[in-house]
């Protein structure tokens, strides 16, 4: 058995547009009067008018706000992180900003969709915990000495320990900064040198 949840909205297609880019989802019908969303081949969403009856009738009273009291919309996916990220990017209404679930510890995001839905992105389970214990090792391991300067290098791959998460590196001594994105560091402005601060951030 799957869930393929259904929601009556004002306007399909701006829905639609809004799941698609929140998502990183595409369209399987398309119009005015529904939608169905798909993530890797897998049907998620059914998008569907207040104003169409078609051989059903009226989905529900468009005049009966809020829409979806006490339903939220949740979705678990492994990238987290980017979803987020483009969250922010477009400006949606955000209801609880990202944040570690203490019960599932997992990572978690509460928006608003363009009709006051409730939308929830979580990543899986345990994800939070696994990211608190790779950071232990990563910064231990960095404590040790690992030799991180032949490897921060734009295109080189990043030690195995350190995959799985964003490096930040300030070069104090210099003054520039150096972006590493999971497995391989893909902004630096020059050679790094010694002074040098790391922060990770899991991908």
């Amino acid at each position: 058995m799957r869930p393929q949840p259904l929601t009556a909205v004002t306007d399909v297609e701006a829905s639609g547009r809004w799941y698609q880019q929140l998502l990183g989802c595409g369209s399987a019908h398309g119009g005015g009067e529904y939608e169905r969303l798909v993530c890797g081949g897998e049907f998620i969403m059914q998008l569907h008018s207040f104003d169409a009856r078609h051989h059903h009738g009226p989905i529900g009273d468009v005049s009966d706000k809020p829409y979806g009291n006490g339903v939220l919309i949740w979705f678990e996916t492994e990238d987290f992180e980017s979803v987020w990220q483009r969250a922010q990017a477009m400006d949606a209404d955000i209801v609880l900003p990202r944040r570690r679930n203490p019960n599932a510890e997992h990572w978690e995001t509460w928006l608003h969709d363009p009709d006051g839905y409730t939308v929830v992105i979580a990543s899986p389970d345990k994800m939070a915990m696994l990211w608190n214990s790779r950071l232990s090792q990563a910064l231990a391991a960095f404590a040790d000495k690992v030799n991180l300067t032949s490897s921060l290098q734009f295109g080189r791959r990043l030690p195995r320990i350190f995959r799985n998460f964003n490096v930040w590196i300030f070069d104090r001594g210099h003054g520039n900064l150096y972006f590493c994105r999971r497995t391989y560091c893909v902004y630096r402005k020059n050679s790094l040198h010694t002074n040098y601060v790391v922060h990770f951030i899991h991908a």
